[in-house]
């Protein structure tokens, strides 16, 4: 009886110590990381709703594809490629900035985790973010160890929220040139 006490608490250790840990060492693999996401940024009363692709690269580098736009991030600087306003937007990212798609690309050097909670198959981890006032959360199947929500709470009037709604290793992928587009040229890189 003491015996399978403590194997079961061992196998329930191992199961839902780690989930992040687990999903984290997927960006690791040395292959690229293909996942389908719903992006959502509320601001005040403004809701954004956008659905597409999140291709990660490598840890400097990510794309996220969807129908409005393109936004290609490599090193520190940011491409926007807009089909609605048809232009293509170069900037900066300020250096220890932390967005919702560096979390998503195993970013957690800057994320504190101060609480867990399971609820039925998911594990919510909540964190704060080292140096800027942000909260937020996580959600990880634990089945399946992906994580299937991460939740960004910047202020009381703006939070960005991201469902993963699947997860692919693939083995190439060629990020799109930006010279295959016509666009008006707009580059805020200083």
């Amino acid at each position: 009886m003491i015996m399978r006490l403590v194997l079961f608490i061992l196998l329930f250790n191992f199961i839902t110590a780690k989930p992040i840990e687990y999903f984290v060492k997927i960006f690791n693999s040395g292959k690229y990381v293909k996942m389908k996401i719903d992006f959502y940024h509320k601001q005040y009363e403004s809701n954004y709703n956008s659905s597409g692709v999140f291709l990660f690269i490598d840890k400097e580098r990510y794309v996220f594809d969807s129908s409005e736009f393109l936004l290609i991030v490599d090193d520190s600087i940011s491409t926007t490629i807009n089909h609605k306003t048809q232009q293509i937007i170069f900037s900066i990212i300020p250096n220890g900035q932390l967005n919702i798609f560096d979390i998503l690309s195993g970013e957690y050097e800057s994320i504190i985790f101060t609480k867990e909670e399971i609820n039925n198959n998911s594990q919510n981890f909540y964190f704060n973010v080292r140096d800027f006032n942000y909260s937020g959360f996580v959600i990880v199947d634990l089945l399946s160890k992906n994580i299937r929500k991460i939740n960004l709470e910047l202020d009381i009037n703006q939070s960005i929220s991201v469902d993963i709604k699947s997860i692919e290793l693939i083995e190439n992928y060629e990020v799109p040139k930006v010279s295959n587009y016509k666009y008006e040229i707009i580059d805020l890189r200083g």
